[in-house]
């Protein structure tokens, strides 16, 4: 009985410090998502995202009025 407390402890503990690594790392993601929407939504540059079909997935503002500067 005592071995399954322990063991129980440990695997707690384990799922604890992956907890807070997750968290962490959502954090981290959050940021660096804000970071490019920010960026993408104040370029003038077109940004653009296409899957293997060359279907577009994902457009900023500046590419989807037609108005981006294309270099």
């Amino acid at each position: 009985m005592r071995q399954i407390a322990e063991r129980r402890a440990q695997i707690e503990k384990v799922n604890d410090r992956v907890e807070s690594q997750v968290l962490a790392r959502t954090a981290e993601l959050r940021k660096s998502e804000e970071r490019f929407r920010n960026l993408s939504e104040s370029s003038p540059i077109g940004i653009f995202q296409t899957d293997a079909a060359g279907r577009y997935l994902y457009t900023n503002a500046a590419l989807a009025s037609g108005k981006a500067n294309l270099y």
